[in-house]
């Protein structure tokens, strides 16, 4: 009975190992994917940070929701623009994908609060990991 238990033991042990081994291989994989597209994703945070979307400024609202469209769909998103103007708003981009898996629900927002007049406007890199500007880590 013992050695019985020992071999399931030395069964789970490898197993786990394999897995362990597995889910290393998949987080080095996402983490060398990332740093691939750092500058890529630091360009995309640029221009949408550069575009004024203060609450009530429709319009770059509305521009920014445009940009965050094009790279979603660009993903394989199916996206949607909801008119906001029925509450007085720019709106709301909604993405879905499908596929098997978790299923995850993400909630961001695409304006910054700081109006067209506000000195805080624009995006600044401060070091290679370092940025500010309106909007930068809200999300």
């Amino acid at each position: 009975m013992r050695s019985l238990l020992a071999l399931f033991g030395v069964g789970v042990i490898q197993s786990t190992a394999s897995l362990v081994a597995q889910n290393v291989l998949i987080e080095r994989q996402m983490v060398q994917y990332v740093d691939e597209r750092s500058d890529e994703a630091t360009d995309l945070l640029e221009e949408v940070v550069n575009i004024n979307s203060g609450t009530m400024n429709l319009t770059g609202v509305r521009r920014v929701g445009e940009v965050f469209r094009a790279a979603l769909d660009d993903l394989g998103f199916a996206t949607e623009w909801i008119d906001g103007s029925p509450f007085e708003r720019a709106g709301h981009l909604v993405a879905r994908r499908s596929g098997s898996g978790p299923r995850l629900l993400l909630i961001g927002h695409l304006d910054t609060v700081f109006e067209p007049d506000s000195p805080f406007q624009w995006f600044q890199l401060i070091d290679d990991s370092t940025a500010k500007g309106p909007g930068v880590v809200e999300d």
